[in-house]
C-alpha cells in the first residue's frame, strides 16, 4: 500500500494486521514478485507515529520459499523495529490456500473466506476515503 494511503488510514484504523512474507528481499520477491521495501517502510512509518502497540505482524513459514531460520531472521528484523505483536503462520502444501497458526491448534483459514473478507475490506476502505474526502457516496 502506498505510504500516502497508510498516512490517511493511520487515523482511522484501530489495529493493523500486516503480513511480512519474509525480511529477506530476495525471498520476498521470489514469493510476491515485489520488493519488501514498501511494507518495511510502512511499518517504520507506523512505529514512528507511535502505533507499534496497534500493529500485529504475521510472519509465515512458506514451504519452498523460506526456512525456519529465515522466519527467525524476519522475527528479529520486526522486533528490531520495536514491534512485539507477532503471529507465526504455516502455509500448508496439503491443501492449497490453508493457513494455520504455528504452534497453536487452530482452524485453517480458507481462501474463499479470505476473498470475502477482502471484498468487505475494499468496500470499507472506499467508504473511509469517501468520508475523508466528503464525497458522501457509499
Amino acid at each position: 500500500m502506498p505510504l500516502e494511503d497508510v498516512q490517511i488510514l493511520s487515523h482511522v484504523i484501530d489495529h493493523w494486521y500486516i503480513d511480512v512474507k519474509d525480511g529477506n528481499d530476495k525471498i520476498y520477491r521470489k514469493y510476491t514478485k515485489k520488493s519488501n521495501a514498501l511494507v518495511l517502510s510502512n511499518l517504520k512509518y507506523l512505529v514512528g507515529m507511535g502505533l507499534k502497540d496497534k500493529i500485529t505482524v504475521r510472519i509465515p513459514k512458506i514451504p519452498g520459499y523460506n526456512t525456519p531460520q529465515d522466519v527467525q531472521k524476519t522475527e528479529e528484523l520486526i522486533r528490531g523495529l520495536g514491534i512485539e505483536n507477532i503471529d507465526f503462520l504455516y502455509y500448508s502444501k496439503s491443501w492449497p490456500g490453508t493457513v494455520t497458526t504455528m504452534g497453536k491448534p487452530s482452524e485453517p483459514v480458507k481462501w474463499a473466506w479470505s476473498r470475502r473478507i477482502m471484498r468487505i475490506m475494499n468496500k470499507t476502505i472506499v467508504k473511509i476515503y469517501d468520508a475523508l474526502e466528503g464525497n458522501g457516496r457509499h
